[in-house]
């Protein structure tokens, strides 16, 4: 009986020594392609070059309707600054302080234009899962674990496995090996092409279910930019669409914490008649590369008036 027993423990020792040594194995490898990508071009991977190498004077965060309605290039003509779009397509507003408190970590940024909505602190019912794309930085990135951890208690141990590290994009990491990395010349911003089908211009119900831990995160990170010293305007970017948005208690709390804070949140562009035109637009939420251009342009104009970025 005891060498039955002690048969088993010997397999079940072996068998987790064979698992984490495979593990490691996986984990290096991926560590290793990574390190190639990296320096074939360092802004090949943009969250990557979000999190640990951008240094612009001028940043931009947001989701899509960042990614693909600012334009870098325009920007920085207009101010004369280093400019780069942190949008990234899906990630709302609890990616967005990973993104935000990683970068004040280790600069202080000129200005950073921060795009919301009336519906920025309700939660998305995938905002938890996206949250995976910040598991390869767990280990290094403070703010990556800090919000990781707070998906389950038993995030800190699948993060023990290297394996459970970087699931999210294995594939993406193993094809990165052996295509050829392109520079990121437009600094983050993602044209999209016009819409087949134009979009209709018609009232927006926004959903008004405004969470309080998403209250709370929101405030912090805007009690931390202005601990930074770093200047913010937070911007309703264009949508094809009209109704009340004003009157909700999400967006009463949204403003209330950007004053409060004593930074400004502009309206000015959300429903600008110069930009309420279907030929701008993808879909309500989208502006397609003209759209993008001439809203540009009416912000950078505006941005060099004031004089932000030497304020």
């Amino acid at each position: 009986m005891k060498n039955k027993w002690f048969i088993w423990v010997a397999k079940l020792i072996a068998f987790m020594l064979l698992f984490f040594a495979i593990d490691r194995c996986v984990g290096y490898g991926v560590r290793f392609l990574i390190k190639q990508s990296v320096q074939k071009s360092p802004t090949s991977d943009k969250l990557r070059w979000i999190l640990k190498g951008t240094e612009a004077d001028v940043i931009l965060i947001g989701a899509s309707e960042t990614e693909h309605s600012y334009i870098s290039k325009v920007l920085m003509d207009s101010l004369n600054a280093t400019v780069y779009n942190c949008g990234l397509d899906g990630r709302f507003l609890p990616s967005q302080t990973i993104i935000v408190n990683s970068i004040i970590d280790r600069y202080s940024p000129k200005l950073i234009l921060w795009s919301v909505s009336p519906r920025f602190l309700t939660p998305d019912p995938g905002d938890n899962d996206r949250l995976s794309t910040f598991k390869p930085y767990y280990r290094e990135n403070k703010r990556c674990r800090e919000m990781l951890n707070k998906r389950s208690w038993s995030e800190p141990i699948k993060m023990l496995s290297y394996c459970y590290t970087y699931n999210s994009d294995l594939l993406g990491y193993l094809a990165s090996a052996f295509k050829t990395q392109k520079t990121d010349d437009n600094y983050g911003y993602e044209p999209v092409p016009p819409a087949q089908v134009l979009p209709k211009y018609d009232e927006k119900e926004w959903e008004n279910q405004p969470d309080s831990s998403y209250f709370s995160l929101f405030e912090k990170t805007v009690s931390r930019i202005k601990e930074n010293n770093s200047h913010c305007i937070f911007i309703l970017t264009p949508h094809y669409s009209y109704g009340d948005y004003q009157g909700l208690k999400g967006y009463y709390l949204l403003n209330k914490i950007i004053k409060d804070n004593g930074f400004v949140l502009v309206e000015d562009y959300f429903h600008h008649p110069n930009l309420m035109k279907d030929k701008y637009f993808v879909d309500r939420a989208h502006l397609n590369n003209e759209g993008a251009l001439t809203f540009s342009r009416m912000l950078g104009h505006d941005l060099k008036l004031a004089n932000v970025v030497n304020k």
